[in-house]
């Protein structure tokens, strides 16, 4: 990976809302990159930094920083 934080949350169901609790992660944190991973078939921004994507869209962006 590029060395720097990424911070994921996953959904069980089809809709990619932030939790409370992520939503104080990222703020927290400060990651230069978030992932809502939610059984869903579109990858979309929810936030400036932060983006609702499937398992696979996952995975594909995982295998790109290697």
């Amino acid at each position: 990976m590029d060395g720097k934080s990424w911070a994921i949350e996953i959904k069980r169901g089809l809709t990619a809302v932030l939790s409370s609790g992520f939503f104080s992660a990222l703020q927290d944190l400060k990651p230069n990159k978030a992932f809502v991973v939610y059984g869903g078939h579109e990858r979309y921004r929810l936030k400036p930094k932060v983006e609702a994507v499937t398992l696979l869209d996952l995975q594909q962006e995982l295998f790109s920083q290697r």
